[in-house]
């Protein structure tokens, strides 16, 4: 299913492990959870995911819940996106999480934006020689 997926013939997950005995369960206040409603609700939801990973996926990411994983990974997908397109979140090295987020948005039923995640994907492995040739650039052209 995620053959489109696969690096070197692996198509390894390291941040879609789910370890049940040490699932996150963050606080929510439970009248904030019924007042709240769109970016204020979600980020009620968020928020306390992304202070418990702090940065440390490889460490912390597999003690969350798949849904868990579709919000905060697709987070790094929509913050980049909605900033720079697709290229700035391969350029700033966001696409080693591009299988959790796609198997996350598959997970909760976005199979549309899957699908763009999909598409988007293959072409960047279709172009990224010339993106790794651009990180290695400066705004003059010149090496870094």
């Amino acid at each position: 299913m995620f053959d489109f997926l696969k690096k070197s013939g692996s198509n390894e997950d390291q941040y879609w492990e789910f370890d049940k005995v040490n699932h996150f369960r963050p606080k929510i206040n439970i009248a904030d959870y019924f007042k709240l409603s769109d970016f204020d609700f979600g980020w009620l939801i968020l928020e306390p995911i992304t202070a418990f990973v702090n940065g440390k996926e490889d460490q912390k990411g597999n003690s969350l819940s798949y849904a868990q994983k579709a919000l905060y990974y697709w987070w790094y997908v929509d913050g980049q996106v909605t900033n720079g397109g697709f290229v700035q979140f391969y350029f700033n090295g966001y696409g080693k999480y591009v299988q959790t987020a796609f198997k996350g948005l598959e997970h909760i039923g976005d199979s549309e934006m899957a699908d763009l995640i999909r598409r988007a994907h293959l072409i960047y492995k279709q172009n990224e020689k010339v993106i790794a040739r651009a990180r290695k650039k400066d705004l003059f052209g010149s090496d870094l």
